[in-house]
């Protein structure tokens, strides 16, 4: 078995304490056990296939995973000179209000099966099993790995079904766990924002 996420759970729970000793309300944090290696070779012998090696760690380590704040709407301060500023018309426009801040993160072994986007054509087997499914978010867009990128450690993808657009979080699963433990799980909706050609930027602006 790898070792990628041999303190996950560790550095997750120090953030669980961060976040609610910091006056947090309701944060959610719920795992189970891993599974056993009898339901791993069971998962994969119904998608005919071997898990990438991380995934399989994981939810060996960690079958289940589910982290969910919201930060308090007085907490949430615009930025002044940034959303503050004068058009080409020399009008002033409204401050840009962030209508919430929330996390959500986590996997989930029961969700693990392939996935075809709902505006996507698949005429053949490879198309039907390019994208794996690790976990949904809220709004039902399901966060992906793209087995076209790699057998052994595929990239991370979000799917947004409103724009049935794919969003790269990370080069592969470790990164996005890693990336997301330093976000404290972070969730936007529109990841694009703040995205590139190797996934989440944590020093772009927004974030």
């Amino acid at each position: 078995m790898t070792v990628h996420f041999a303190q996950t759970l560790e550095k997750l729970e120090q953030i669980v304490d961060r976040l609610r000793q910091s006056g947090m309300p309701d944060v959610v944090y719920q795992w189970t056990e891993g599974i056993s290696t009898g339901e791993l070779t069971e998962l994969e012998e119904r998608l005919q296939m071997h898990l990438p090696a991380s995934l399989s760690e994981l939810i060996k380590r960690c079958g289940s995973l589910n982290l969910l704040w919201c930060l308090p709407q007085h907490c949430i301060v615009a930025d002044g000179p940034e959303c503050s500023y004068k058009n080409s018309n020399d009008l002033e426009q409204e401050q840009c209000i962030l209508d919430d801040i929330t996390g959500e993160f986590g996997w989930n072994h029961e969700y693990i099966g392939y996935f075809t986007s709902y505006g996507e054509d698949t005429d053949s087997a490879a198309d039907e099993q390019r994208y794996l499914i690790l976990n949904y978010n809220g709004a039902g867009d399901p966060i992906l790995l793209d087995m076209a990128t790699s057998a052994t450690e595929p990239a991370v993808f979000c799917y947004h079904h409103e724009l049935d657009q794919f969003t790269l979080l990370a080069e592969n699963l470790p990164a996005y766990i890693d990336t997301m433990l330093t976000l404290h799980g972070l969730w936007l909706w529109d990841w694009f924002k703040v995205t590139d050609e190797h996934g989440i930027q944590l020093n772009s602006p927004p974030l």
